[in-house]
């Protein structure tokens, strides 16, 4: 959707601090972005702003290291106390599409403080691929007020760009992103082989195959995702990690046999993972799957045992529960951008 020009120059402040002015950027010199070009400035409404949508997510720029929701808050912090900042500090960034390429996480924090208007530099872009948002993610975020983007920021965005075919995992091309593209030495320079670790480490991530899965760091952002998508409140469903067994105990004892005893039965499940390899996603989704069915064997057995031996429960056909899928989260395989469930059979 093409971004529409607002008129306004001036906007009420933060937390009812002062007003925004856009006069105040008009001295300020444009941030330089890769095959982009500095329009004007003008103002975002939040209200028309989905900050769910996976422009904001930044996968492939932050790494699993810098938390999300800690950056967040501490816009949020900044906001409540100082209102925005104009003076040296460049706004986020939007092209003439609509598509944010910086200051995303500034505009999140906004949103949640119900904020409704936030200044914003626009942009022509000639290239909208997903190189090039990683590299001018990665680039607006190496200048304050941004939260400063951190080592292990470069290899997880180099990591995604590689996996999705836009990078070369050589050391020429690799080289040649971090110096020409990101320009890397404005960040780090290469004093004690820094810039040169870094390469190695984007490497030997790739060959390892050690991350393919998108794990955010965000509190509750599946629950969100859910009750956009799904319109499922989270009283509907229960939201069930595939991690390990201790998983499968706590559905069966806090959620499903309260359910059961009060009547409210088939709870229904939706996986999620906070594994880092796709194969173990997989081969535990199915293990919390079949510790369910082993559970509620184990559970008649249990009873027959305790009862006389004329008497005996057959277990019955129909399941206490029902999984309605796996939240889409491989990077790989999966659609991370998709609004719909995966199937157990396809995930």
């Amino acid at each position: 959707m093409a971004f529409k020009k607002n008129n306004s120059r001036v906007k009420p402040g933060f937390n009812k601090q002062g007003k925004i002015n856009l006069a105040d950027y008009d001295g300020m010199r444009p941030r330089e972005f890769k095959d982009a070009k500095f329009q004007h400035y003008s103002f975002v409404d939040l209200d028309k702003v989905d900050t769910e949508n996976p422009n904001f997510w930044n996968v492939g720029i932050r790494s699993d290291a810098v938390s999300d929701e800690e950056r967040i808050e501490s816009f949020q912090v900044s906001y409540d106390n100082e209102g925005w900042l104009t003076t040296g500090h460049f706004p986020p960034c939007i092209d003439t599409n609509g598509k944010f390429f910086g200051g995303r996480g500034r505009i999140r924090a906004a949103k949640r403080n119900a904020e409704r208007w936030v200044p914003v530099a626009v942009y022509s872009r000639s290239d909208t691929s997903l190189r090039n948002d990683t590299t001018n993610g990665l680039r607006e975020n190496v200048r304050p007020p941004s939260y400063e983007a951190h080592f292990d920021d470069f290899v997880e965005a180099a990591f995604n760009l590689i996996t999705n075919g836009e990078l070369s995992n050589t050391v020429e091309d690799i080289d040649s992103w971090l110096y020409h593209d990101v320009e890397i030495k404005k960040v780090f320079n290469n004093n004690g082989g820094r810039i040169t670790k870094l390469r190695d480490k984007i490497r030997t991530k790739v060959k390892s195959q050690s991350s393919l899965v998108f794990n955010p760091t965000e509190k509750d952002h599946w629950k969100r995702w859910i009750q956009k998508n799904l319109g499922l409140d989270d009283d509907k469903y229960v939201l069930m990690n595939t991690k390990d067994t201790t998983r499968t105990q706590r559905f069966w004892m806090n959620h499903l046999m309260p359910a059961v005893c009060e009547e409210r039965d088939p709870v229904s499940i939706i996986f999620y993972t906070s594994e880092h390899d796709p194969d173990d996603a997989r081969s535990n989704l199915l293990g919390r799957i079949k510790e369910l069915e082993e559970f509620y064997q184990m559970t008649f057995k249990f009873i027959n045992s305790q009862l006389p031996e004329s008497i005996s429960i057959n277990v019955p056909a129909k399941r206490p529960w029902s999984v309605l899928g796996a939240v889409p989260q491989f990077t790989q395989g999966h659609d991370i951008t998709s609004t719909k469930l995966v199937k157990v059979e396809e995930y």
